[in-house]
C-alpha cells in the first residue's frame, strides 16, 4: 500500500474508533431544548435527526424552517441514527456506551428504555415492519437484533467475520447487509430468520458505506481506500459494474435520477455520479470532513453532515449547489430523515 492509500486507510480506522473526540458540551434542558411554537407550526415538514458525537446529543432540523428546532441529550458518542416512518420512531446508536436510545420524533423526547448491545456499535437499521432494529457492533464483529417494542436484545449476537461499520436491511426484511470495515473489505450477508452469516462478498479495501436499490436486488458499496464503488447483484454478490470516483465516509443512491452521491470526506466535497452514463456530473464543495448524510425520499434535498464544523449543508440536487448551512451540535457524525 502506497503512502496515499495508507493515509486513507488510517483515516478510515480513526473514524471508526474516534470520530467523536468530544471537545465540549452544549447547554440543554433535561428534556432537550425545544422551540415548541416552531415545532408545531412546521409539524408537516420533514425532520432531519443528526447524531452529535462530540456533545452526546441529537439535533433535530426542521426541513421547512431550515434550522435546528431541538437538542436532545442521549448516550455517549452517538454515531448512528435510524428512522422508522410508521409509526414514527428514531433509534440512536451510542458507540462508547454500547447502547441504543429511542426518540419520539413527534413529541421530540428521548423515551425510557435504553438497550445495551455489543461493543462499540456504529450504525443500525430497522426491518421494514419496524419491529426489529439491526445493530452493527464494530468491536464485537457482530450484529445485535433488538425487539423494538420490548426494548431488549433477542438472542445472542450474530458473528459476521469482520468489523461492521454500516448496515442495511432488504425490502422484504429477510436479509441484513453489513459493510465490514477491514483492509480486505467485504459485504456480509446475514439471514435474519436463521441468524446465520450466508456469505462475505469482496468489495475493496476499507469499505465505508452501502446503499440498496429500492427493490433490494442491487447494492452499491464504497471502498474508502480504492476510490471505487462496486455495484453488486445481491444476495449472490455478482459484480454488475465498478465505478471509479472519490469516496469517503458516506454513499447515497437516488434511483429516480440513477445517481450516486459519494461523500468525499478528505476532499470536503460531494461527488455526484451518473450510473446510467457512468460519468461524474459534478463536485459540490460542502465543508470540512463531510460524513454520513441523508437524502430525502424524493431525492430533492441532500443533507450533508460536516463533522469538524458542527453544521449540516442542505444541498439542492437540481441546482447541484448548497442552499443553506444549518448549525447543529459538536462533531456531528450521521443523519436520518423522517419525511
Amino acid at each position: 500500500m502506497d503512502g496515499g492509500m495508507a493515509a486513507r486507510g488510517a483515516a478510515a480506522r480513526r473514524q471508526a474508533r474516534t470520530l467523536a473526540a468530544g471537545r465540549g458540551r452544549r447547554v440543554r434542558a433535561a428534556g432537550g431544548v425545544i422551540l415548541a411554537a416552531l415545532a408545531v407550526a412546521c409539524a408537516s415538514s420533514p425532520r432531519v435527526f443528526v447524531a452529535n458525537a462530540g456533545d452526546h446529543t441529537v439535533s433535530v432540523i426542521d426541513g421547512g424552517l431550515e434550522r435546528e428546532i431541538a437538542i436532545l441529550p442521549v448516550g455517549e458518542f452517538p454515531q448512528g441514527v435510524a428512522v422508522r416512518p410508521d409509526p414514527p420512531l428514531v433509534a440512536v446508536v451510542n458507540s462508547r456506551e454500547g447502547s441504543v436510545d429511542f426518540v419520539d420524533p413527534v413529541g421530540l423526547e428521548v423515551l425510557e428504555g435504553s438497550v445495551r448491545v455489543g461493543r462499540f456499535p456504529m450504525h443500525a437499521a430497522f426491518t421494514p415492519d419496524g419491529r426489529t432494529l439491526v445493530v452493527a457492533n464494530h468491536d464485537s464483529r457482530s450484529l445485535s437484533l433488538v425487539d423494538v417494542e420490548a426494548r431488549r436484545v433477542v438472542g445472542e449476537e450474530i458473528p459476521v467475520g469482520g468489523r461492521p461499520q454500516r448496515v442495511a436491511v432488504s425490502p422484504e426484511g429477510r436479509l441484513a447487509y453489513a459493510v465490514l470495515q477491514d483492509e480486505d473489505g467485504h459485504l456480509a450477508v446475514v439471514d435474519l430468520g436463521t441468524r446465520r452469516l450466508l456469505r462475505r462478498i469482496p468489495v475493496g479495501r476499507f469499505p465505508s458505506d452501502l446503499a440498496l436499490s429500492p427493490d433490494g436486488r442491487e447494492a452499491f458499496v464504497a471502498s474508502f481506500d480504492d476510490n471505487t464503488v462496486v455495484r453488486l447483484a445481491v444476495p449472490g454478490g455478482e459484480v454488475v459494474a465498478r465505478y471509479s470516483m472519490d469516496t469517503g465516509l458516506g454513499l447515497l443512491f437516488d434511483p429516480r435520477r440513477e445517481r450516486l452521491y459519494s461523500i468525499a470526506t478528505m476532499d470536503g466535497e460531494v461527488v455526484v455520479y451518473d450510473t446510467a452514463r457512468e460519468r461524474e456530473l459534478a463536485r459540490i464543495p460542502v465543508g470540512e470532513d463531510p460524513l454520513y448524510s441523508a437524502l430525502t425520499p424524493d431525492g430533492r434535498w441532500l443533507y450533508v453532515v460536516n463533522g469538524s464544523h458542527g453544521n449540516v449543508m442542505k444541498v439542492d440536487t437540481e441546482a447541484l449547489a448548497v442552499r443553506v448551512r444549518i448549525a447543529v451540535g459538536e462533531e456531528p457524525t450521521d443523519a436520518a430523515i423522517l419525511p
